[in-house]
């Protein structure tokens, strides 16, 4: 008869418990297993490792030089008038600029803001000129800032004039009779103050007001009844934002 050498069931499973941390480990081990991180390169360039969100970009990256495309762009204008500027550059970067017309600060006017090129490289603005904005010609420094912090600029000289001053022909009335009415009508700088200086013998008026956001202002008087026949000059001084002054003289009739 065989004999049987059965041990104790403790003794087996003492085996079992002893494994069992080693099993664990080794299952721990390989789900929490990382690849191991690799540099990377583009067109030989090093790039850095990127993150959930980010956007890697190359060190060296270029960025096109800034060009004026003279077609499309006005850099000429006066006090409270408009300019327009449109560069090429390359594309997706951030394009501003800053001008400041011989004033202290550079204008925040209306217009000057960051301009994101578009898939062409083309940004373009229209702006007002500060009102205060004095006249001559002035340096306007235009920027252009890639994703990765490359930057360009570019200088370029903006001139500001004296507003216009003309005659509005078709809504004017300078010639008419004694008791008539006459009508002054001027075209110049939106919002421009205007004073007309009338220049009667007897009766000299003067006139104030200010040009509307089309730069159109005009006065209407009647004539008096002893006013004497002839030519007299009507004197109309506009005066900017900055003081500067400009003058014209137009001729009334009366009959």
């Amino acid at each position: 008869m065989f004999s049987t050498n059965k041990q104790p069931l403790w003794y087996q499973l003492s085996f079992f418990y002893i494994l069992l941390p080693c099993l664990l480990m080794l299952l721990t081990a390989c789900i929490n297993q990382t690849p191991v991180d690799h540099q990377l390169t583009y067109n030989g360039s090093i790039i850095s490792s990127t993150t959930p969100g980010t956007t890697a970009t190359t060190q060296n990256k270029t960025i096109q030089p800034i060009a004026i495309v003279a077609d499309r762009s006005q850099l000429s204008s006066f006090a409270n008038g408009t300019m327009s500027l449109t560069i090429t550059t390359s594309p997706d970067t951030i394009c501003n600029f800053i001008v400041s017309y011989g004033m202290d600060t550079p204008s925040k006017a209306f217009g000057i803001k960051p301009v994101t090129a578009n898939a062409d490289g083309l940004a373009s603005w229209q702006w007002r000129v500060e009102s205060k904005a004095l006249t001559g010609i002035w340096p306007l420094r235009v920027t252009a800032t890639s994703i990765n912090g490359t930057q360009t600029s570019r200088n370029v000289s903006v001139t500001v004039s004296l507003p216009p001053l003309r005659l509005d022909t078709t809504k004017s009335m300078l010639t008419m009779k004694r008791k008539g009415s006459a009508t002054l009508a001027i075209v110049t700088a939106p919002s421009t103050a205007c004073i007309v200086t009338i220049s009667y013998p007897a009766h000299p008026k003067t006139l104030k007001g200010t040009a509307d956001i089309q730069g159109a202002i005009s006065w209407t008087w009647r004539v008096e009844t002893g006013a004497t026949p002839g030519t007299y000059p009507l004197i109309v001084t506009i005066t900017t934002g900055s003081g500067e002054q400009e003058k014209a003289t137009f001729s009334m009739v009366i009959q």
